[in-house]
């Protein structure tokens, strides 16, 4: 399972790959993985796999909040859509009636937190002014935005909490899936290799190269 946890790590990171393409083009630009049920109701690979992820996260171990977006230049992270403040979620969801609201909804972090003045501030653009709930839904915003800054001399990038590298290992999942297990004791062996799953997973990148040609992803 920790393996498999790993295809996540590699599909939020790998931005430019020709598999990532092939994944996003069949289950959407998230990969499914922002589907609660695990992705498309078929028994693809891909949807073994973020079935997999979301395993995980019900045995306790919040694998989305251990991959966490450090923002630098902003230029590379959605303001709405990823989850990249405090780890909150992304902001569309927990903010809708200011993302209603927003004129492009794909905007980036750098697109509306920005310098002027020697201040960091919002720079919104709403298709109507903020009003009742919504204005209190800003200030709340606004609030949470206080102190961050970006910073133009390093790109945006997923870190990982559970190494000090800040790097994805299989291990410190497969640990913390054994810890959630009660699985750490002396007299238990430790987690193997389900080697069917691991040759599995391992083959659905041999194949998006047909699947790129079949759908005519650019590469």
């Amino acid at each position: 399972m920790g393996l498999l946890g790993k295809w996540k790590w590699r599909f939020i990171n790998e931005q430019g790959a020709l598999w990532r393409k092939v994944i996003a083009e069949i289950h959407g630009s998230s990969g499914g993985f922002d589907t609660m049920g695990g992705g498309s109701s078929n028994n693809s690979t891909w949807s073994s796999i973020v079935g997999s992820c979301n395993r995980i996260e019900h045995l306790g171990v919040p694998l989305n909040n251990l991959m966490v977006r450090k923002i630098y230049r902003g230029t590379q992270t959605l303001f709405w859509k990823d989850n990249w403040l405090n780890n909150l979620g992304p902001l569309k969801e927990c903010f809708p009636r200011l993302f209603a609201l927003e004129r492009f909804k794909d905007c980036l972090v750098a697109d509306r937190w920005v310098l002027q003045q020697g201040v960091w501030q919002g720079k919104w653009d709403w298709n109507r002014q903020p009003s009742g709930r919504a204005d209190g839904d800003l200030t709340k915003l606004v609030t949470d935005l206080n102190g961050f800054t970006l910073d133009e001399a390093q790109d945006d990038r997923w870190e990982w909490t559970l190494t000090s590298s800040r790097k994805f290992t299989v291990a410190s999942l497969c640990h913390a899936i054994q810890l959630k297990m009660n699985l750490n004791d002396a007299s238990v062996p430790p987690f193997t290799w389900n080697s069917w799953s691991s040759w599995r997973s391992g083959q659905f990148i041999n194949c998006s190269f047909g699947l790129a040609w079949c759908l005519g992803v650019p590469s």
